[in-house]
């Protein structure tokens, strides 16, 4: 369903917490209380880059900018967590072999791949595997089975993994160039991982590291696809609707946090204690709902936590009142 809920809803029901809460009178809706629906909500997208980064996930493809230097950090970016290189034009060939025996294809405009990954598929009758060779004719260490990846540059031969002549007339090679990571490194060691592309950040900007196959920073180079866990789109007005990723279920949250606000301003501490309390249930419900949204994902490798962020700021110390909630992990 699409999301409906305004400011003004959160405020009204927030108002109603208490008796003493007296409409327009403790702040105003349409300037303070406003900013205040903006900074509760942007609390709750921070907590979630951490506990569930994908939950409130978007993309955004930067090209490099103007002059050639780097890539700008996405404005809405609270965290991110991946980056893609997609080369301009992306190389794509496909043929219709005519005869029998070792075809070769020059793969894109420049014929320059740099590190991409390339999958190479064909219609039946060729045995299912080929070999990838350099210019030069040395055939890979090992066959490429149809659909796997393989890395490469420049020029690629493609034969049959035996090197039998049997390919049928009519059979279809197609080679397509992936997507792929890019590693972020520290500044100060550019070379961590020099086999892959990869970048440094330094501000709001990501700049390529130096190495061999990292994205091409100049005008006309290689766009980036950042991942990232989103902050929330800011309602224009009171009446506009907040960000359509918002998790609607969970407006009560809003709500409590937003009545705890007016109780601290107007010095009302008796009610703090019980308001707190109801927030911190929904706080709980919050996490727990961000920690198995989807609990059927199949990984190869063990079930260990991907996302490497640094804790100096606990989390609890983002509520109101403070909350016996532990929402960080590691001890902080």
């Amino acid at each position: 369903m699409a999301v409906t809920t305004t400011p003004t809803d959160l405020i009204e029901a927030a108002y109603a917490k208490s008796m003493k809460n007296n409409p327009g009178q403790i702040a105003t809706e349409t300037t303070e209380l406003l900013q205040v629906v903006v900074r509760m909500l942007r609390k709750f997208y921070s907590i979630a880059a951490r506990v569930n980064p994908l939950y409130f996930a978007d993309t955004e493809v930067v090209a490099p900018t103007a002059s050639g230097d780097g890539w700008t950090r996405p404005e809405g970016a609270e965290s991110i967590f991946r980056i893609e290189k997609k080369k301009a034009g992306t190389p794509v060939y496909t043929a219709d072999n005519t005869g029998d025996g070792v075809v070769t294809v020059t793969v894109g405009p420049d014929a320059v791949l740099g590190a991409y990954v390339l999958e190479c598929t064909a219609e039946a009758g060729n045995g299912g595997t080929f070999k990838l060779t350099d210019p030069a004719g040395v055939i890979a260490a090992a066959d490429v089975a149809v659909g796997t990846l393989h890395t490469t540059t420049g020029e690629l031969n493609v034969l049959v993994a035996d090197g039998a002549e049997d390919w049928d007339t009519g059979d279809i090679i197609t080679i397509t160039v992936t997507d792929q990571e890019v590693v972020v490194v520290p500044e100060n060691d550019r070379g961590a991982e020099s086999g892959l592309p990869a970048v440094y950040r330094k501000g709001k900007t990501f700049y390529a590291a130096g190495n061999t196959y990292d994205p091409v920073e100049t005008a006309l180079g290689d766009s980036l696809t950042f991942w990232y866990s989103k902050r929330p789109d800011d309602p224009a007005s009171v009446d506009g609707v907040v960000d359509l990723s918002w998790e609607e279920a969970y407006n009560e949250l809003v709500i409590l946090e937003i009545a705890l606000y007016l109780s601290n301003k107007d010095g009302r501490n008796e009610e703090m204690a019980q308001l707190a309390s109801e927030r911190d249930e929904w706080l709980r419900l919050f996490i727990m709902f961000l920690e198995h949204e989807t609990s059927n994902e199949r990984r190869r490798y063990g079930h260990l936590r991907r996302f490497n962020t640094q804790s100096l700021v606990p989390l609890n110390d983002l509520m109101i009142g403070g909350t016996t909630v532990k929402l960080d992990r590691g001890g902080n």
